[in-house]
């Protein structure tokens, strides 16, 4: 068994797979049409700094993103996304629209707290149950935990799994179906999802 297994750090892959998904958006906009990310430059490991980045700052992925969009000039690719420029962009971005993200957060955090609640505990223990799962699983050598889920997806519990690998394409072919049923056919999962920063939409791809 892997020993990576047991050191998953979630936040950090919660968090590159909510800029991922807020990137594509953005990127598409920007454009004015799809965009498709390039594997050269738009993978996972592209956006394990400015995850961690957004994660020092305890900023608001969304805001963080739409920083660097606003004051970096011509194409912006993840790896523009770290670094004291992109911290000086989001720092320039907050001194001119705080209150407007501040009145954001507020009305979001009332909306869970009126209708997330049970929700977000009932999401977040579902993690740790991955976790424990993934922990006691009998992973072969040289298998990354990605690869060992995609090919035991029966095992596993679909939404928990988008939550915390949802940015790996072959984890999203193979679980991205079940787990968006599970949010249709239950929205108030939704309350819990988006309550721990968990990108819906990233699942809705």
């Amino acid at each position: 068994m892997q020993s990576d297994s047991t050191n998953i750090n979630v936040p950090l892959v919660r968090m590159q797979t909510l800029l991922r998904s807020v990137y594509i958006r953005l990127r598409a906009k920007q454009a004015g049409r799809k965009y498709s990310p390039q594997s050269r430059s738009d993978n996972n490991e592209a956006w394990k700094k400015p995850a961690q980045t957004c994660i020092n700052l305890n900023a608001d992925p969304e805001v963080y993103l739409t920083a660097q969009f606003t004051y970096l000039p011509g194409t912006v690719f993840p790896n523009m996304c770290h670094g004291s420029k992109a911290v000086g962009n989001y720092q320039r971005y907050m001194s001119t629209h705080a209150n407007d993200v501040a009145a954001g957060t507020a009305a979001e955090a009332a909306q869970t707290v009126l209708c997330g609640t049970p929700s977000i505990k009932m999401v977040a223990q579902r993690i740790d149950d991955l976790k424990s799962a993934i922990s006691s699983s009998d992973i072969p050598d040289g298998m990354s935990i990605t690869d060992y889920l995609a090919v035991s997806s029966s095992r596993f519990d679909a939404l928990a799994v988008m939550a915390c690998y949802g940015n790996v394409d072959k984890i999203r072919d193979v679980y991205k179906d079940r787990a968006m049923n599970e949010l249709n056919d239950n929205p108030y999962l939704k309350f819990g999802v988006r309550g721990l920063n968990i990108p819906v939409e990233c699942i809705n791809v």
